[in-house]
């Protein structure tokens, strides 16, 4: 009677590490749930510390970035010099010729290639003071729903509870081998 219920170990040991599994991912979710907050705010700090508004600042003020602006600049230039300008100071329209526009854009183009990288910089500079990553990373997270994201992981939970029951089931049948043996 003995020998068949050792045949069952391997059931039991499967049924025990599935139950173990089970357990272990709910009091995972439950310790996640009662410390929300504190994990909030340290996943926003490890995010905050790895983005850096340096890369994209560097990215942004490259000469090729800049040069994919400038024919839009140059747009808005051409189109104040020769309607705005005009309009506002109507003695100026007297002198304004396609020479003199021309002239005025091109040195306004050479002024912008160089004005745009120290305007971008400086905005990316005070936006890295108004945006605080960290406290929006952490805000996030404090509201969201971990029953939600349980039922969305659930077929990853599940083959984790399989898993274990896997081995469970392994380490059953070792039994019955190392009782045989012995």
């Amino acid at each position: 009677m003995i020998n068949n219920i050792l045949y069952f170990l391997p059931l039991i040991s499967a049924f025990a590490g599935w139950l173990i599994a089970r357990l272990g991912i709910n009091l995972f979710f439950k310790r996640i749930q009662s410390q929300q907050k504190a994990l909030a705010a340290q996943v926003g700090n490890y995010v905050a510390s790895g983005f850096s508004l340096d890369d994209l600042s560097a990215k942004l003020t490259n000469e090729e970035a800049i040069e994919k602006i400038l024919p839009f600049a140059e747009e808005h230039i051409d189109q104040f010099l020769r309607v705005k300008l005009p309009v506002a100071m109507p003695m100026l329209s007297m002198f304004i010729s396609d020479k003199l526009v021309a002239d005025m854009k091109a040195i306004f183009m050479v002024e912008l290639k160089e004005l745009f990288p120290a305007i971008i910089n400086q905005y990316l500079s005070n936006a890295k003071s108004a945006i605080a990553i960290d406290r929006i990373v952490a805000a996030k997270l404090e509201v969201m729903d971990l029953n939600k994201m349980k039922i969305s992981l659930r077929s990853t939970l599940n083959k984790v509870a399989l898993f274990g029951a896997l081995i469970g089931f392994v380490t059953g049948i070792i039994q019955i081998l190392l009782t045989l043996i012995a």
